[in-house]
């Protein structure tokens, strides 16, 4: 009923009792409700409170992963994704679909009815909910080795690309294409680009940019280092442009005689991977350090590219207002 919808908010629990008993989860629903504080001074402060709505537990693992799709529930469980519905009358969790992955899930990101999915050591799935069959269904993945820290995806307008960060310190994007013939007919996602980043994603988070023309999501994330960063989107033009800008910047001399297209090369311990791909993420820090260099600096960098000076700082601070959100 459209007229009587309720915010809940679902936690996934995982707790084990010992290396002799089977690590078990639990599915917690919480209400959210506002109340009405009077305060001394007369005054009434609007608050939420949270109350316990139901628990169930599962004893076949932890809950590693949980977000909706949708009108449902999907709690990934051991190698198993789970999806429910809200049964009002009998105030609990009824099962509603299931999908054998074969994998452990560490992360998953839901856009509109796909769920992209983030393997401890599998890299990424890509799935589909079929309201219409009221199932799940497999779409694509990729074939490489990684072990996945957290995904994300990548928006602008009608293209959309996947990202996820790995336990490596990459951060690599993937597209689905099913008319290129690497894609295996679309079932096989092809690598974009890859960029070392020098320390752990714990998250990555869809943000909307602020942008005119196109409906454009770039992605903020925290690191295990206390550090935070974005990835974002661009245009054709831009890239064409400041990457021609990125080649001449990354032979000038940097901070103790490091090499920057050298530190952002992709770094990978697995003897399996074949990452072969036209790199297409540009290193924004380096970017950004165009600005900071003299007119004469600028002016010899842009020759080099073919580019005008005052087109890559406009291009430079489009981009840092489509960013400033918040």
């Amino acid at each position: 009923d459209p007229n009587n919808v309720r915010s809940l908010v679902a936690v996934g629990t995982g707790y084990e009792n010992g290396e002799d008993a089977a690590c078990r989860g639990r599915i917690v629903l919480y209400q959210v409700q506002s109340a009405s504080i009077v305060q001394e001074d007369g005054k009434v402060k609007e608050t939420f409170k949270m109350q316990k709505l139901f628990s169930e537990e599962l004893k076949a693992g932890p809950i590693t992963a949980i977000s909706s799709v949708e009108d449902l529930l999907v709690v990934c469980h051991g190698s198993k994704i789970l999806m429910y519905y809200w049964h009002e009358e009998d105030q609990k969790l009824v099962g509603a679909a299931f999908f054998d992955a074969q994998f452990l899930c560490t992360s998953l990101r839901v856009c509109k009815n796909f769920l992209l999915l983030g393997d401890v050591r599998n890299s990424v799935q890509l799935l589909r909910w079929r309201k219409d069959k009221r199932q799940i269904e497999f779409v694509a993945k990729d074939y490489e080795k990684a072990n996945v820290m957290s995904t994300e995806y990548l928006i602008m307008d009608d293209q959309i690309s996947f990202i996820f960060a790995d336990w490596e310190r990459n951060l690599q994007m993937l597209s689905f294409d099913p008319p290129d013939v690497r894609s295996h007919k679309g079932e096989k996602m092809i690598s974009k680009g890859q960029y070392y980043l020098g320390a752990r994603l714990t998250k990555l988070q869809r943000v909307r940019m602020r942008t005119r023309d196109l409906v454009s999501y770039f992605s903020v994330y925290g690191d295990a280092m206390g550090g935070v960063g974005a990835i974002a989107p661009i245009t054709k033009e831009m890239f064409t442009t400041l990457y021609a800008v990125q080649r001449q910047l990354s032979v000038l001399p940097q901070f103790a005689g490091v090499s920057a297209r050298d530190y952002r090369r992709f770094r990978s311990g697995a003897r399996t991977s074949q990452r072969h791909s036209a790199q297409q993420i540009l290193d924004g820090q380096l970017l950004w350090s165009f600005a900071r260099l003299s007119a004469p600096k600028r002016e010899k960098i842009c020759q080099g590219a073919e580019v005008d000076a005052a087109e890559v700082l406009k291009t430079l601070r489009q981009l840092e207002k489509a960013w400033r959100v918040f």
